[in-house]
């Protein structure tokens, strides 16, 4: 696929240049402004830059499938964290807790040991405040996630491709106004568990290696 790459220079809001860990899967987002570009999306974290904000991703997706390499794929970007650990689930922190450096997650080094050092960010834009995401968008998703695994053996895709929300609770946790992340996956789960079947038949048929270990999806239905 066509990817562009775009990166800001290393600071401490948008790119820290710190390595990913170990890669362990995908973490996606949605924009939650409708309409919204990729360059949009990709100006508005370089502004993150000057007014002082942690917030970028590694990828944008754009409405009509344009994709933006915002940080290289093996360096982390801020998303995914949480406002503090009592929100971090158990799918977070299942990232972390066998890794030989950790030591007692909610005590020490919170900010090490947070899901961006783990996955590869993925921002989606959408066409309206619902969130649902244009055909070109999902396409353009599951050829990035083909790609990404064809790079890296990340798990099972299903399993390794989370929702923000799954991590930190965003949307769910009673914080007035909040709403989840990505907003239409999260209130249509069936949906989200057709464009992951659908995304890991297509990452074995492509990745030969790949089928054996995780096996392909099989009569998923699919989200065109």
């Amino acid at each position: 696929m066509e990817i562009e790459k775009m990166y800001p220079d290393i600071n401490p809001y948008t790119r820290p240049g710190y390595p990913i860990q170990e890669h362990r899967g995908v973490l996606m987002h949605w924009t939650a402004t409708p309409r919204a570009t990729a360059e949009n999306i990709r100006n508005a974290f370089d502004r993150n830059i000057f007014n002082r904000v942690f917030a970028s991703a590694n990828y944008i997706i754009g409405i009509d499938g344009e994709t933006i390499e915002y940080v290289p794929p093996d360096e982390i970007a801020y998303h995914g964290g949480s406002v503090s650990p009592e929100y971090y689930t158990e799918a977070a922190r299942r990232l972390w807790e066998d890794h030989p450096k950790y030591v007692n997650w909610h005590e020490t080094a919170l900010n090490i040991w947070a899901p961006y050092y783990w996955l590869i960010g993925v921002e989606m834009c959408h066409e309206t405040m619902d969130g649902k995401f244009t055909p070109a968008t999902l396409y353009a998703a599951k050829e990035l996630l083909i790609d990404l695994w064809e790079q890296k053996d990340m798990g099972d895709p299903v399993t390794h491709t989370l929702r923000h929300t799954d991590v930190t609770q965003k949307g769910v946790r009673g914080f007035e106004g909040e709403l989840p992340c990505p907003r239409w996956w999260v209130e249509h789960p069936e949906d989200w568990l057709d464009f992951r079947m659908y995304t890991k038949e297509a990452i074995c048929n492509a990745v030969d290696r790949l089928r054996g270990k995780y096996g392909a999806a099989r009569n998923a239905r699919l989200t065109r």
